[in-house]
C-alpha cells in the first residue's frame, strides 16, 4: 500500500489594505484560489477608503499580526488621494510606515511584511520613491507594480486608463494579473534578513507615536459591536444632540467613521480650538472610512457632540459601500476615534533625516551600541 505523506498545515497571509483589496475582482479574491493551492489561507483585513494611518493602528497593537506567516500591505494609492486633497503630508505617511516597521521589529516580524505599492492612474512618483527609500533603508520586502504596470501595458499596447476601472481602482483583468504577481511571491521561502539587523537598531531607539483608542464615556449612547475588519469592533451611535466626553490620548488624530448621507456634523472640542468632522456623503448606504486629521490638542475630558448640520457641505470621495445599513431610518454616525500621544508627521520628520544619511555599517552601530551599555553602566 502506497504511503501518502499528511497534508501540510496551511499558512496564513493578512491583507490589510484599502478598497482594491476589497472589490469582488479584486486582486485579493482572485488569488484565494491559487493560494489554497499552495498551501495559503487569505485573511484579508481590509478597509475601504482607509490610510497608511490606518494600517500603523492596526499593527501597532500586534493582535493581527500575531498568528500571519505573511503581512500585506496596500495603501498607496489611498495615502496619494488624501495627500492630494491636503490630509496628510508626505512625513505623514513616512511616519505611519515607520510605525508599522517600528511595531513588526519589535514584535519580529518584520521580515514577514510585504508592501505592495499600487499607483494611481496619475501616479505620484515622488511618494512611492519616498517610500522605497525607507523600504530599501530596512531591507523590507516590497513589490513595485508601477514596473509590472508599464510592461503589461507596453505589452498590451494601451495607455495606463486601459488598466483602471476610475482613477483609484484597477479593472479585474489588471487585478488578475496583480494576483499572479502576489501569488508567486507567496510561492517564495522568506528568510531573516541578517544584513538588516544594523540599520534596523535605529528602529527600536525611536520614540513611538503611540497610537491608542480614545475611551468614551457614552452616558446614554448606545455603543454597537459591528462584525467588520476594524480593529476595534466597538463604535458608538451618534444621533444629533447627543454628547460626550473622550479620555485617554494627548492629541486626537484621526477616526474610523461609518456615515449615511444623511449625516451631520461631529464636533469635538479640544485645548482652545475645535474638529469639526463632515460626515455625509453623497451616495446611498453606509460608507467605513480613515480620516486624517492635522493632530488636535485635547484636555483631559474632551467634549464630543453631534449636530445634524443639513447645510453642512459634502466631502466628495469615491468609496465601497458597507454591508452595514441604518435599519431604523435615523441619522447614524457610528465612531471610533484615534488619539496619540506624538505628533505623527514628527516620527517622519525622523525618518526623513535619517534616511538623509548614509546607510550605518555594522560597525558603527555595534560601537554606537556599545557607548550606550558604558553610559548607562
Amino acid at each position: 500500500m502506497a504511503v501518502t505523506s499528511p497534508p501540510q498545515p496551511s499558512r496564513m497571509a493578512l491583507v490589510i489594505g484599502t478598497s482594491n483589496s476589497l472589490m469582488r475582482e479584486g486582486w485579493v479574491n482572485q488569488l484565494s484560489g491559487g493560494a489554497a493551492a499552495i498551501g495559503w489561507q487569505l485573511t484579508n483585513k481590509s478597509i475601504g477608503g482607509s490610510s497608511s494611518r490606518l494600517g500603523a493602528y492596526m499593527i501597532e497593537s500586534g493582535t493581527l499580526t500575531r498568528h500571519a506567516d505573511r503581512i500585506l500591505v496596500d495603501f498607496n494609492i489611498n495615502d496619494q488621494l488624501f495627500l492630494d486633497t491636503g490630509f496628510c503630508t508626505q512625513d505623514d505617511i513616512l511616519s505611519h510606515y515607520t510605525t508599522m516597521l517600528m511595531a513588526l521589529h519589535q514584535q519580529r516580524r518584520l521580515d514577514d511584511l510585504v508592501v505592495l505599492l499600487f499607483p494611481q492612474q496619475h501616479v505620484n512618483n515622488a511618494m512611492i520613491d519616498d517610500l522605497l527609500a525607507l523600504l530599501t533603508r530596512f531591507r523590507v520586502a516590497y513589490i513595485d507594480f508601477r514596473t509590472h504596470l508599464k510592461t503589461w501595458l507596453v505589452n498590451d499596447g494601451i495607455d495606463p486608463s486601459g488598466a483602471y476601472a476610475d482613477p483609484y481602482h484597477f479593472n479585474a483583468a489588471y487585478q488578475g494579473r496583480i494576483a499572479e504577481v502576489v501569488l508567486r511571491h507567496l510561492a517564495t521561502d522568506r528568510k531573516t534578513n541578517r544584513r538588516a539587523q544594523a540599520a534596523r537598531a535605529w528602529l527600536l531607539a525611536q520614540k513611538p507615536v503611540g497610537y491608542c483608542d480614545m475611551a468614551l464615556s457614552h452616558a446614554d449612547l448606545p455603543v454597537m459591536t459591528i462584525g467588520t475588519s476594524l480593529i476595534q469592533n466597538t463604535v458608538t451611535r451618534f444621533t444629533e444632540g447627543d454628547r460626550c466626553l473622550a479620555t485617554g490620548a494627548r492629541l486626537f488624530v484621526g477616526a474610523h467613521i461609518w456615515a449615511t448621507e444623511t449625516s451631520g456634523v461631529l464636533t469635538i472640542r479640544g485645548n482652545g480650538s475645535d474638529c469639526r468632522i463632515h460626515f455625509r456623503r453623497d451616495y446611498k448606504g453606509l460608507f467605513i472610512f480613515d480620516s486624517l486629521f492635522t493632530p488636535l490638542e485635547l484636555t483631559d475630558h474632551t467634549l464630543v457632540e453631534a449636530i445634524n448640520d443639513k447645510k453642512a457641505r459634502f466631502q466628495r470621495m469615491r468609496g465601497q459601500k458597507s454591508s452595514i445599513y441604518s435599519t431604523d431610518g435615523c441619522t447614524v454616525e457610528l465612531v471610533s476615534l484615534i488619539g496619540a500621544h506624538r505628533t505623527p508627521v514628527s516620527l517622519g520628520e525622523d525618518a526623513r533625516r535619517y534616511l538623509a544619511q548614509p546607510p550605518p555599517s555594522a560597525w558603527r552601530m555595534l560601537k554606537s551600541f556599545s557607548l550606550r551599555l558604558v553610559r548607562r553602566a
